[in-house]
């Protein structure tokens, strides 16, 4: 978590944010701090506005903590979304695909954003 935390403010291509705001929500949601998962799930939200992924982990944080409206509200949010799978990306279905020809680069990236003094 503490790692996600320090590099998502210097990460610059959207799609790496959007995962790092779906793991760094994850990570406080299972530390119990459900305020900042909301707030790290809404980011990756904002970045992909026809995402379902942050929107589904959104209502199962709410239903997690006994929030049943706050959990339906995001499902129907979900629901509004486009039927058609073109029409709402979410990078999160690619999450896997071989990205060979931009691995390089994103290492680099990363690197890049980590702070100097604490570089392995």
């Amino acid at each position: 978590m503490a790692e996600l935390e320090r590099v998502v403010p210097a990460l610059s291509d959207e799609r790496l944010r959007y995962y790092a705001h779906l793991f760094l929500g994850e990570e406080l949601a299972a530390l119990g701090r459900r305020d900042g998962a909301r707030s790290s799930f809404e980011r990756a939200a904002a970045l992909f506005a026809s995402a379902q992924s942050p929107r589904l982990a959104l209502s199962l944080l709410a239903r997690r903590s006994g929030d049943r409206r706050g959990a339906q509200e995001a499902i129907r949010d979900v629901l509004r979304l486009p039927a058609d799978e073109s029409r709402r990306p979410d990078p999160w279905w690619q999450y896997d695909a071989p990205l060979q020809n931009e691995a390089e680069a994103r290492l680099a990236e990363l690197h890049a954003a980590w702070p100097t003094k604490e570089r392995p």
